[in-house]
């Protein structure tokens, strides 16, 4: 297979056998309206041998459900689990070529299939707080990990921990951290909310740790305002303190301290177990214009994870296997990479909004409440919206005393160096999908390829035009991870849904759940093939003598059960 516009990297993407594209569906019944399907479909961006499957929604509008794929290169498949066989789209735009994503010969040119893998969205206290006051401890977010398990099988999980910023001035800058409770008021963090938050999590990894599953984190920061602004524009020192406490603080010191515990109580049945742990998610102005910050944090979440780990007991080598399997990275949304937020409005995004659905229900009121239907909903917010700033005001009232804050210059340099040290890179890809034959049309970039590859490549040329940087090039030369750290997963009769997998508690609607049943059989029928595959070849690689990298391995022996 050439290389071409669509690939990176040495073109080894996968054996062929066979030519001529085609779509495939999953086997599981899809919902359909107004021509809107789930289907499965290959797209490869190659920077080394590997294959990522996922499943596609040809639809404008697309949920905000998130998943994780972890993969050197990207690539779709699907269909029916007992045959996977995927089509994969050449570099040139022309034919392609039938791929078996279930092999794996070390060397031997076959990419090693890759899961799609569910998320775990810890919103507030209520999600991380035990519910007991005495062992043994279980919380809503330990019974997310279980949910996980059952609903979409595989090897890893994605977890989404969230906190929010206040912007009392309206400038569109962060004043202080705060997090939720469960009336849905931002309380600013103190020390003791900081070492609540890290229980909480220790308290949930050991959960996925003890099922032996990869751990993703990926962390947002949302609007703990009335405007709904989004995170992507948010611009703000990782390591400046904001009211008493930074971001690193609050946020990232005590994810690294109870991923660290968590790893350190390995149950001695379990293999090794690898992290991805991504400083950010979806906000890019705060890396853009604190690069040299976020390469200091690179290596100071590793020393503090594996540090961590010895002080709370872990062997040496458990040390050190977990030092080769921890990759530690950044992760932006698929474009507006230059986006900052000036204040004064009202923004929107993929997420953006996504507590304020919950006012008035769950545990999200002091009161007693049924689970009948999101009772509040924030209106007005336009989806990927900048803020405005403008004579008129915002959605408070008027702008006019407003200042708006100037971006700095930006030290490319410094970006680049930053991109040289991080061990993957991550999108949110969330975009549309909206054309039955999936065209490629983005910015002259990837012309040819299919529409999945419109997220990454709107990164690309983003990244190219407005800052003269050749991510492609890094990615291919370091042979890195990319990732789609969220997608939309959905359409037809789940177009309305952000969870389709029914993962989070409150998924739910007046008509019904927000889980949809095909989706959910047809991610775990595909995840359940994959584990079973992989055990197979590292079986089959181990008799011939040969091995397979260590992050490929399963991770449990529940061996896709």
């Amino acid at each position: 297979m050439a290389e071409g516009p669509g690939q990176l990297g040495n073109g080894r993407v996968a054996r062929v056998d066979g030519a001529g594209p085609r779509l495939l569906r999953p086997a599981a019944r899809c919902h359909e309206e107004r021509g809107a399907r789930i289907r499965a479909l290959v797209l490869v961006i190659a920077a080394s041998c590997a294959l990522l499957p996922l499943l596609a929604i040809p639809s404008a509008a697309q949920s905000t459900a998130s998943a994780l794929f972890t993969s050197a290169a990207l690539a779709a498949a699907g269909g029916d689990a007992s045959a996977p066989a995927v089509t994969a789209a050449s570099g040139s735009g022309g034919g392609g070529a039938k791929v078996i994503p279930t092999a794996y010969v070390d060397g031997g040119g076959y990419g090693p299939p890759v899961e799609l893998n569910p998320s775990v969205m810890i919103l507030g206290e209520f999600d991380w707080v035990p519910y007991q006051s005495k062992p043994p401890f279980t919380s809503r977010c330990t019974d997310m990990v279980d949910r996980s398990k059952r609903n979409a099988g595989g090897s890893r999980i994605n977890f989404v921990p969230t906190h929010y910023w206040r912007d009392r001035n309206q400038d569109g800058g962060v004043d202080a951290y705060c997090y939720m409770d469960s009336d849905m008021d931002c309380i600013t963090h103190t020390a003791a909310s900081i070492a609540s938050f890290r229980a909480g999590m220790e308290l949930c990894f050991r959960r996925a740790v003890e099922e032996g599953l990869g751990i993703s984190i990926v962390p947002h920061l949302d609007d703990g305002g009335k405007t709904a602004a989004w995170r992507n524009g948010l611009l703000f020192d990782p390591k400046k303190k904001y009211n008493g406490f930074s971001y690193q603080q609050v946020m990232l010191d005590p994810i690294a301290d109870a991923l660290a515990a968590a790893l350190a109580a390995k149950p001695s049945w379990v293999g090794p177990i690898p992290v991805w742990f991504a400083l950010q998610g979806e906000m890019s102005a705060t890396v853009i214009h604190h690069p040299n910050e976020y390469k200091a944090l690179l290596s100071e979440m590793r020393q503090k994870l594996f540090r961590g780990m010895a002080a709370a007991g872990a062997s040496e080598e458990l040390v050190s296997v977990t030092r080769r399997l921890t990759q530690v990275g950044v992760s932006f949304n698929f474009n507006k990479v230059m986006q900052i937020n000036t204040g004064g409005g009202a923004g929107g995004g993929s997420e953006a909004s996504v507590l304020a659905r919950f006012r008035g229900f769950g545990p999200f009121t002091t009161a007693i409440n049924s689970l009948r239907g999101l009772r509040a909903v924030v209106t007005g917010v336009a989806d990927g919206a900048v803020a405005a700033v403008g004579g008129g005001g915002g959605v408070d009232g008027g702008a006019g005393a407003r200042r708006r804050l100037l971006a700095p210059q930006v030290d490319v340099g410094a970006l680049k160096s930053l991109f040289e040290a991080i061990d993957f890179l991550g999108i949110s890809a969330y975009a549309a999908l909206d054309a039955a034959d999936f065209p490629s049309s983005v910015r002259g970039v990837g012309s040819g390829g299919k529409a999945l590859q419109n997220a990454a490549f709107t990164f690309f040329g983003e990244m190219k035009a407005e800052l003269g940087i050749d991510v492609p090039a890094i990615l291919a030369r370091r042979k890195i991870d990319l990732h789609y750290s969220e997608f939309g997963l959905g359409g037809g009769a789940s177009m309305g849904s952000w969870d389709v997998l029914g993962i989070y508690p409150e998924s739910t609607t007046p008509a019904g759940s927000y889980r949809d049943p095909a989706v959910v059989a047809a991610v775990k029928r595909h995840n359940d093939a994959i584990v079973a595959a992989t055990t197979a070849a590292a079986a089959l690689a181990a008799a011939r003598g040969a091995s397979m990298p260590t992050t490929l391995l399963p991770f449990s022996d529940s061996g896709g059960k």
